[in-house]
């Protein structure tokens, strides 16, 4: 069953979108996050398989997963993206633009932060 989180991200970008985001900021030097689901994707686990794995509501993890998608224009998006946990952790947000067929056009940090 997909996560809370995720399902809701779902509703402005489909999961090509996401994953041109992901691999995109993961470029960036102010958070690990990004990579890490990256490394995971590579690994062959699915999307869903990943957000399962860090689903803030499971037990026994150390870290639990975070995104929100906010649209902010008809092809402008705001996302929070990261991983948090007791001490550890880190993400940021990010500024995102899709052209009209969907395909990632900008990606700009806009913060980052660190657990």
């Amino acid at each position: 069953m997909p996560s809370a989180q995720l399902t809701l991200a779902r509703k402005h970008l489909s999961d090509a979108q996401l994953i041109a985001f992901f691999r995109e900021a993961a470029w960036e030097d102010g958070t690990r996050a990004p990579g890490n689901l990256c490394d995971d994707l590579d690994k062959g686990r699915t999307l869903d398989g990943i957000f399962e794995r860090y689903d803030p509501d499971r037990e026994g993890g150390s870290l639990a997963i975070e995104l929100e998608v906010k649209k902010v224009g008809p092809k402008k998006f705001r996302i929070t993206f990261g991983f948090h946990g007791a001490h550890e952790g880190d993400g940021g947000v990010w500024n995102v633009t899709y052209d009209a067929k969907g395909n990632l056009t900008m990606c700009e940090a806009d913060s980052f932060w660190i657990c």
